[in-house]
C-alpha cells in the first residue's frame, strides 16, 4: 500500500513472504543471469538477517523491568523464526537453516560443544527421514553444498589476508563467503541449468547490504502502516525504492560484462562425480608445500578436461 515503485513492491513481497508470483520475468531473470536466485527465494540468509533484526529487538529488554523475558529469548525467537518459515511456505532451503539454528540454540542453552559441519549433517539426514524426495529438490543441494563451502573452505581463504581498514576486511570477508561457495556450486549450477555467473562474487557484494536494508524497510513500512504514519511509511517506501533502483541498475551492468556468465557447458553426473572426489582428494590431507598442492589440483584438473573432452567427442560422433 505504501509503495509506488511497482518492482520495490515486487521485490519486498518476495524477500518477506517468499511470494514472487507478482514479479516481472525481466527482474527475474537479471537475478537468476547475476547468480543472485538465493536472494529471491526465501533461505537460510534471510533467516540470518531477520534472526539479527531480533536480537537488536532484544537489546531493549535488557533492562529493568524487561529483563526477567531474557530467559526465553532463544525460544521467542526460535517461535518467531519457525513462523516466519511456515508463513512463506516451508522451503526446503528456509527449513534446513530454522532446524540448523534450533540444533545450535539447543546446545548453547544446554552448554554442548558443537562442530557445525555435524550440524549440517544431522540437519540433512533429518530432512531426507522426513521427505526422501529432497535429495533430488536442486535447492535443497545447492543450500547444503553451500553451506557446506563455507564452513570447509571459507575460514581457509578468509587467512589469506588480513586487511587492517574494516571498510576492506568487510570487502574481503564477503568475497571470501562468495569464492567459496563458487568453488562447491559451480558444478551442480552446470550440471543443472548449463551456465554459471562467473561475476557471482560482485554482484553478491553488491547486494550483501542492499538486501537486509530492503527487508528493514519492508518490516518498518508495514509497521507505520499499521499504526497508521502514513507519512513515516512513505518515506521508508522512498529510500527503499531508491536502494533497489540503484541495485537493480548495477545488477544490469554487471551482466553486461564481457565473459560475465558460463553458457551451454552440459555436465553429467559422472562428471559431478568427478569434481567432488577429486576435490576431497585435494582437501583430504594438508599440502606440505604450495607445489603440492598445486599438482594435486592440476591432476584433477586434468582428468575432468580429459573426460569432459572424450565424451563430447563422442557425442559429436
Amino acid at each position: 500500500k505504501c509503495s509506488k515503485d511497482e518492482r520495490t513492491t515486487q521485490l519486498i513481497t518476495g524477500l518477506l513472504l517468499g511470494d514472487k508470483s507478482g514479479m516481472d520475468r525481466e527482474m527475474k531473470e537479471a537475478f537468476r543471469e547475476g547468480g543472485l536466485s538465493h536472494i529471491l527465494a526465501v533461505s537460510g540468509m534471510h533467516l540470518g538477517i531477520l534472526y539479527g533484526m531480533l536480537k537488536l529487538a532484544f537489546i531493549p529488554l535488557r533492562k529493568q523491568p524487561f529483563r526477567s523475558l531474557l530467559r526465553f529469548e532463544n525460544a521467542i525467537l526460535l517461535l518467531l523464526l519457525w513462523a516466519f518459515v511456515f508463513i512463506t511456505g516451508c522451503e526446503v532451503a528456509a527449513f534446513r537453516a530454522v532446524v540448523m539454528l534450533s540444533l545450535f540454540l539447543m546446545a548453547k542453552k544446554t552448554r554442548r560443544n558443537t562442530c557445525p559441519v555435524n550440524v549440517l549433517f544431522a540437519t540433512a539426514f533429518a530432512l531426507q527421514v522426513g521427505c526422501p524426495d529432497n535429495l533430488f529438490d536442486v535447492g535443497y543441494q545447492l543450500s547444503c553444498v553451500a553451506v557446506l563451502a563455507i564452513f570447509l573452505i571459507y575460514p581457509s581463504i578468509k587467512r589469506i589476508l588480513y586487511p587492517k581498514s574494516r571498510m576492506l576486511r568487510w570487502l574481503w570477508e564477503a568475497s571470501a563467503v562468495s569464492l567459496s561457495v563458487q568453488m562447491l556450486i559451480m558444478p551442480l549450477c552446470l550440471y543443472h541449468f548449463s551456465s554459471f555467473p562467473v561475476h557471482f562474487s560482485l554482484t553478491n557484494i553488491l547486494w550483501l547490504p542492499l538486501t537486509p536494508a530492503i527487508m528493514f524497510a519492508g518490516i518498518l513500512g508495514a509497521g507505520a502502516q499499521l499504526l497508521h504514519a502514513d507519512e513515516l511509511a512513505a518515506i521508508v517506501m522512498t529510500v527503499a525504492s531508491v536502494a533497489v533502483q540503484a541495485g537493480i541498475k548495477g545488477l544490469l551492468v554487471l551482466n553486461e560484462l564481457p565473459f560475465s556468465n558460463l553458457k551451454c557447458i552440459y555436465l553429467e553426473a559422472e562428471d559431478l562425480w568427478l569434481y567432488y572426489l577429486g576435490y576431497l582428494y585435494i582437501g583430504s590431507t594438508v599440502s606440505r608445500t604450495i607445489c603440492h598442492g598445486l599438482l594435486r589440483v592440476s591432476m584433477v584438473a586434468v582428468l575432468f578436461t580429459i573426460m569432459y573432452s572424450v565424451r563430447e567427442l563422442a557425442f559429436s560422433a
